[in-house]
C-alpha cells in the first residue's frame, strides 16, 4: 500500500469527532481488556494522545482468548466501518477503504453493521472481537 493512498482516503472520508467514538471505544475496552487493567484503559481512552502513546500496552492488556486472529483485512464484509487511529477523529469508510487504511497501522475498525471490532497493529497483527449488545 502506498501511504499517499491511505492519506488520500482519510482526507476525503467523513470525519467523526473523538467524543462520538469514545462510546464505541469504551464498549470495546469493557469487553476486550482483562479486568485488572480495565479501569486504567478506560481512563486513557478519554485522551487520544495518551491512548496512542500507550497503545502497545493496550495490546498486552487484551484478552486474546476471546478474539479471532485475522490474517489480513482483504476479506472484510461489505459494511461501513469507523476507523479510529487516535488522531482526534474517526473516519467513516467502506470495507475496501478500511482494508487499505488499516493495513499495518495501529487503531480500531468498528463495524457499523455488526458487533465486531477489529484491533489493528502496525506489525500487521489483527484481532477480531465480537462485542455483545447491551440489554
Amino acid at each position: 500500500m502506498k501511504m499517499s493512498e491511505r492519506y488520500d482516503i482519510l482526507d476525503h472520508a467523513p470525519k467523526i469527532a473523538a467524543e462520538q467514538i469514545h462510546g464505541l471505544l469504551k464498549r470495546f475496552i469493557e469487553h476486550a481488556v482483562i479486568k485488572p487493567k480495565r479501569d486504567r484503559w478506560l481512563q486513557l481512552s478519554q485522551n487520544p494522545k495518551k491512548l496512542y502513546s500507550k497503545f502497545s500496552g493496550l495490546w498486552n492488556s487484551l484478552d486474546t482468548s476471546i478474539a479471532i486472529e485475522v490474517v489480513n483485512l482483504d476479506s472484510l464484509p461489505d459494511h461501513s466501518y469507523v476507523y479510529y487511529c487516535m488522531d482526534g477523529y474517526g473516519y467513516l469508510l467502506t470495507a475496501d477503504q478500511a482494508s487499505v487504511v488499516g493495513d499495518a497501522e495501529d487503531g480500531f475498525l468498528f463495524d457499523q453493521e455488526s458487533d465486531r471490532v477489529f484491533f489493528l497493529t502496525h506489525e500487521g497483527d489483527y484481532y477480531e472481537y465480537t462485542i455483545p449488545k447491551r440489554i
